[in-house]
């Protein structure tokens, strides 16, 4: 199970390295307007529309938004901080789990109870042996 579980972390490494990597050349392509889930183009020589993302991925987020810059310079920092987050959250999710399975973080412990005396749970008991007796005499009549 531990060989599968390191797997798995590795795995997530590789993927956040891969949304690292491969994001500027995303947001290059979207700022260009070719976008990776499809392309909707209107041929109108009059009144064409600008490309628009078909699927809304991440670089058509950022080109769709590109456009708007001059006008609304804060519209890409949505998609730009969601990003972000999203690949800040996967590492911080690694790293806490191969910090919890290493040990190295301190769990805190229970606090010892208290020592109680023999007299005290004697006097439970007999507290207790007379209710059961009252009760079993209710039950009685």
């Amino acid at each position: 199970m531990k060989g599968f579980l390191q797997w798995v972390i590795q795995f997530i490494v590789a993927l956040i390295s891969i949304l690292l990597i491969s994001g500027a050349p995303l947001l290059i392509a979207g700022f260009q307007n070719l976008f990776l889930g499809g392309t909707l183009v209107s041929y109108d020589p009059m009144f064409g529309d600008p490309p628009k993302s078909i699927a809304y991925e991440w670089a058509g987020l950022f080109g769709n938004s590109f456009r708007y810059l001059q006008g609304a310079p804060w519209l890409p920092l949505a998609p730009a901080i969601s990003f972000a987050l999203g690949i800040l959250a996967i590492a911080a999710m690694i790293e806490g789990y191969t910090r919890a399975t290493n040990g190295q973080v301190n769990m805190k412990r229970r606090k010892k109870m208290k020592y109680v005396s023999e007299e005290v749970v004697e006097w439970n008991q007999q507290q207790l042996k007379g209710k059961l007796v009252l009760l079993q005499s209710s039950k009685n009549k």
